[in-house]
């Protein structure tokens, strides 16, 4: 039946030139099959068709019928397409409510091709043209709270979420007051309040109501989103999987791809947190896909993170860089704060996997100064805090590393954030250990496995590595090698290849093997030649571009590494095993004159 009726509105549609209110009809009824049966892009086709054939004298059905196109070429990923129209409705309308929703829904177009500033430029004009009308008003509020949310400003957001509360409050639609619910509780748990206490019960009923709505449209796709996220950083990972799992099936089934990216972006990011990268690997690959489908620019930078991410887990450091340096600039360019926050944490977080934490410091903490001016209370949104803390440490920054592990405490304490409470005791557990109060690191670290609720393999293996370490420090040698092979099992369960080998390399300080130059990382591996050949700290910053006090953080890790205690003995060791060692020249080096973001690389392409 509806391809009777498509094919009979192909045809009236090629043989009429002029204004025909019948013929506009029938390619309107054509589009309301079109769109039923999950083609938008058919839809799209009649609706604008059926808009230009509708006569001057019925404007309100003309505007109706375009309305309906653009929204189509939302769905269908055609961005571009739905812009060009939403702007000549704009032109066409008079002043007022009418426009003030057309203004909005450029807004949100602008906000799908990145152009965070025009978008919520267009959206606060919308908010002067809307009138009064609490479903409305509610609406547009809500929209642009989740824009500032998602353009990484929480503070900014918050008062357009209170105002959508409070029109909301009047009896407005059930549908927009489930949007305005689930907004505001996204920013409740964003900040980091302390939580309602049927907020996740809550998520989960909106999500699932709003994956049944009978016509899937962006309004119900991001209620579903910012459900499943709350869930996420609420550690909640199960609920959030089962919405992002339903939503993405139901909008690939409906072809509409211009609102795939985001559910895929929460699933990937999600399975990355899971440990379950191989199917982190296909989202991740399917998100590029449809990248490069629609053609959106908002979408590349997550794509660009999640690659980052993805690669970071895995091991593959030098992918990672490649795409955390290309998100980073995708990112600045386009104002999108919350992704330049999540490049510099994954940037942070590839340096402390290759055991160069000090090297992350600047980039964890330019994430860590964003977060916190725009409101980011919860850290288990960009969950960088601990990998932050870890940095300090490992560059020997103590009381820095004391005062943020302070700051987490509190933080976990206030947002009762599982994950961030675990992270919080490990952190302090590793401050103890680095005061050589061993006892307390050796309570603190046991604490941080009883709450560790075993979501993250790699989270639990590096508490457990962190305890292996601080036992064999104790002479617990045999409690030490068991707790270190549960270390190893746990990355090797989260394919975490980068932390496996430093698993393996406690593993053999444990059975008394000899660790090789082979297990420093590039820059460790020059400083320890150049001491070999009997530099100072001092030149040997001069030579490799850094300053005295990263080579000295550097030398206690290529102590620890190689379980040594002086220059003396690292110089035989690097006699006894010398291979020439060039700076620049390691298979992982990049240029050190250079600071992360001086790079214009672009991340290696994947075949589809």
């Amino acid at each position: 039946m509806a391809d009777s009726i498509e094919v009979r509105a192909a045809h009236l549609h090629a043989g009429t030139t002029f204004p025909d209110e019948q013929v506009a009809a029938v390619l309107e009824a054509a589009a309301l099959d079109a769109s039923a049966r999950g083609a938008p892009e058919a839809a799209a086709d009649f609706f604008t068709a059926a808009g230009d054939l509708t006569p001057d004298s019925d404007p309100d059905g003309r505007r109706r019928r375009l309305f309906a196109g653009a929204h189509q070429c939302v769905l269908a990923g055609q961005s571009d397409r739905a812009e060009q129209v939403l702007r000549g409705l704009a032109e066409l309308a008079e002043p007022g409510p009418e426009r003030g929703r057309v203004l909005l829904l450029i807004g949100l177009l602008e906000r799908g091709t990145g152009s965070w500033t025009q978008a919520l430029r267009s959206m606060r004009r919308a908010l002067d043209e809307i009138g009064d009308d609490p479903t409305r008003r509610a609406e547009l509020e809500q929209v642009i709270a989740v824009a500032e949310m998602q353009a990484g400003d929480l503070r900014t957001a918050e008062p357009h979420v209170r105002s959508a509360e409070a029109w909301s409050s009047r009896g407005i639609d059930e549908q927009i007051a489930a949007d305005v619910e689930v907004a505001a509780i996204m920013h409740e748990v964003a900040s980091g309040d302390r939580p309602r206490e049927d907020r996740t019960a809550r998520l989960v009923v909106l999500g699932r109501a709003a994956i049944q709505t009978p016509r899937m449209d962006e309004a119900s796709s991001m209620r579903v989103v910012e459900a499943a996220a709350s869930l996420k950083w609420l550690d909640e990972l199960d609920h959030a999987r089962e919405l992002l799992d339903q939503l993405v099936e139901t909008l690939w089934n409906r072809q509409a791809d211009g609102l795939l990216m985001p559910p895929l972006f929460q699933l990937c990011e999600l399975e990355c947190w899971s440990g379950r990268l191989d199917r982190a690997r296909d989202l991740a690959r399917l998100a590029e896909q449809t990248c490069e489908r629609t053609g959106v620019p908002a979408m590349r930078a997550m794509s660009l993170v999640l690659n980052a991410t993805l690669s970071a887990r895995i091991g593959d450091l030098a992918a990672a860089r490649v795409a955390a340096e290309a998100c980073r600039a995708e990112a600045s360019e386009s104002g999108d704060v919350r992704n330049l926050m999540r490049a510099l944490a994954v940037h942070g977080f590839v340096e402390l996997s290759s055991g160069d934490g000090a090297a992350g410091v600047a980039s964890l903490e330019l994430s860590r100064q964003l977060q916190e001016e725009r409101g980011y209370g919860n850290p288990a949104v960009i969950r960088s805090a601990a990998d932050h803390i870890e940095a300090r440490l490992a560059a020997g920054h103590v009381d820095d590393a004391e005062r943020l592990t302070a700051t987490l405490f509190e933080q976990a304490d206030r947002s009762h954030n599982p994950w961030a409470t675990m992270t919080a005791h490990r952190c302090r557990g590793l401050l103890a250990a680095r005061c050589a109060d061993l006892p307390e690191a050796r309570e603190l670290l046991e604490t941080a496995l009883a709450l560790d609720r075993k979501t993250d393999p790699v989270e639990t293996g590096r508490t457990l590595l962190a305890l292996a370490t601080v036992q064999r420090r104790s002479n617990q040698r045999a409690t030490a090698r068991a707790t270190g092979q549960r270390a190893l099992t746990s990355f090797t369960a989260g394919n975490a290849a980068a932390w496996v080998d430093r698993a393996r390399t406690e593993l053999q300080r444990l059975d008394g093997t000899s660790a090789t130059l082979g297990e420093l990382t590039p820059m460790e591996t020059q400083v320890a030649h150049l001491i070999a050949d009997g530099r100072t700290n001092g030149e040997i910053a001069t030579t490799l571009y850094v300053s005295p006090k990263t080579v000295e953080a550097h030398l206690t890790h290529i102590y620890r590494k190689l379980g040594l205690r002086s220059r003396t003995e690292l110089a035989g060791r690097v006699t006894a095993q010398r291979t020439p060692a060039v700076p620049g020249e390691t298979p992982d080096a990049r240029p050190r004159s250079a600071t992360y973001g001086e790079t214009n690389s672009t991340p290696p392409r994947r075949d589809p």
